[in-house]
């Protein structure tokens, strides 16, 4: 009987072996043949990574429609367009399912929008700027709008953002925060008036994971998050309208205003400046997640009151404060005396109005957090856990995650296992981690002797590298 060679093999046969090889046995025998190397392109194109726009340019799209995870960094060592050459790929890529962009240089939007329209199969996003903000500005409404163009998306992860001008007032914004001008350009082809403000990624529907690191959420502690007014589109109020604020522009948290299947949210805060309000904001407009994770702190945020502002403030930002509007008023009665009368009953019916009680934000079911101990202030512990008390924590675990290296599922690790293993005290990065943990069994010990009876926590645990660890069972 002779024997079978490589090329008497059903093709079935061949493929389930290509599998088996490594990357460098693959080409290697994709440059035997012209068969073995049509059966290797599945193989070599499958997992693609871009290191420059240099190397992107000159990519065979032909090969593209092999390639299921592309990672692309547009780093260059001169400042050239790289948009119609990333467009050109990932149109493409028909059978693309996860997508990792370092953009070192700002995309047109007229001509990337259209083309992640196509990627149909995409479920896993990541986006972020390469380098410094200030020279390669990605703007949150371009993110948001890629991200609104992937039908199946689920996980999404954004990284250097930079907020734009025209979501955010410049004049409030710090001084060292960088903001995206002239975007007003980006909009969605299909629906031009569509809210393209960084919150507005919690209402992608079929959203799962979503992670948003070092960029600045200070400006979102009172973003709606209903049916959003298009910023382009003042607001007509009849002039007969009472001066009060209705609920839909008021900020009041709603269920069907996040995706209702977000299961996971990191934020990691800003590293030009922190808002230890701004994740209190983003979790009033979310009912229900599985687990959260921190790396800033977490404070009370600031019940929305029912005022007169509201209805402006929705439309076109902050408007002058009640007692900016009654300073003006005495201003007028001192000026003039004739019509003393009408000009007090206008201003009590004004500070009646701004006395109202506020409407409560509250906050949603989360079952359990994890704090990255690499940036969240260990004295902020007391008031993060007071503010998230009553979200009903089942579960708390404490330690060092990487933004960039860290799987998905970083937040499960075994406290257990992490104790059990050796330890090198030798190590200068040990010797650290063992000083923060004696810094963080202090903490917790404090927090836990001080907790509610009634409190849903059953467990605590702290892992900062093999050998230091902690564990509480309650």
């Amino acid at each position: 009987m002779a024997a079978s060679t490589w090329t008497s093999l059903p093709t079935e046969m061949q493929l389930s072996v290509i599998t088996l090889l490594s990357k460098h046995d693959t080409r290697s025998l994709s440059i035997t043949s012209r068969a073995s190397h049509s059966l290797c392109l599945p193989a070599l194109y499958h997992d693609v990574s871009i290191p420059s726009a240099a190397a992107l340019r000159i990519f065979p799209v032909a090969y593209a429609s092999h390639t299921r995870r592309l990672s692309v960094n547009t780093k260059t060592g001169q400042r050239v367009p790289v948009t119609d050459a990333l467009a050109a790929l990932l149109r493409s890529c028909t059978r693309l399912q996860s997508l990792s962009l370092s953009l070192a240089a700002p995309l047109s939007a007229q001509t990337i929008i259209p083309a992640f329209s196509g990627l149909i199969c995409l479920d896993n996003f990541e986006i972020g700027c390469w380098g410094r903000e200030e020279d390669a500005c990605l703007s949150e409404r371009l993110v948001v709008a890629l991200a609104l163009s992937l039908p199946s998306l689920t996980h999404l992860k954004v990284s250097h953002v930079s907020r734009s001008a025209l979501h955010v007032d410049p004049t409030t914004a710090p001084f060292d925060v960088p903001l995206a001008l002239h975007d007003d350009d980006v909009v969605l082809p299909e629906n031009p008036a569509a809210d393209l403000s960084l919150p507005a990624l919690l209402r992608i529907p079929t959203l799962k994971s979503l992670e948003v690191h070092d960029t600045w959420l200070g400006c979102d502690t009172e973003f709606t998050c209903d049916t959003p007014l298009p910023l382009a589109t003042p607001l007509a109020l009849p002039s007969d309208t009472p001066l009060r604020c209705d609920t839909s522009l008021a900020g009041i948290p709603s269920p069907q205003c996040t995706s209702p299947s977000l299961q996971r949210l990191v934020l990691t805060g800003s590293m030009y400046h922190q808002s230890s309000s701004a994740p209190s904001a983003w979790l009033a407009r979310i009912e229900h997640i599985d687990h959260l994770e921190l790396g800033s702190p977490v404070s009370l945020l600031p019940p929305t009151p029912v005022d007169e502002q509201a209805p402006w403030r929705a439309a076109f930002g902050d408007y002058p404060t009640a007692s900016f509007v009654d300073e003006a008023e005495e201003f007028a009665d001192e000026e003039s005396t004739s019509n003393d009368a009408p000009k007090r009953r206008s201003r009590s019916r004004s500070r009646s109005r701004s006395s109202q009680p506020p409407l409560p934000l509250p906050l949603p079911s989360i079952t359990h957090l994890h704090i990255d101990a690499a940036s969240f202030p260990l004295d902020a512990l007391r008031e993060t856990m007071d503010v998230l008390a009553a979200c009903g924590l089942v579960s708390v675990s404490v330690g060092y995650t990487s933004p960039v290296d860290a799987p998905r599922e970083a937040f499960a690790f075994d406290a257990k296992a992490c104790a059990k293993a050796p330890v090198d005290t030798s190590d200068f990065a040990t010797q650290c981690a063992l000083e923060d943990l004696e810094d963080w069994r202090e903490a917790i010990d404090a927090l836990l002797l001080v907790s509610s009876p009634a409190s849903q926590l059953r467990s605590v645990q702290v892992a900062l590298a093999p050998g230091v660890a902690a564990r509480w069972e309650l």
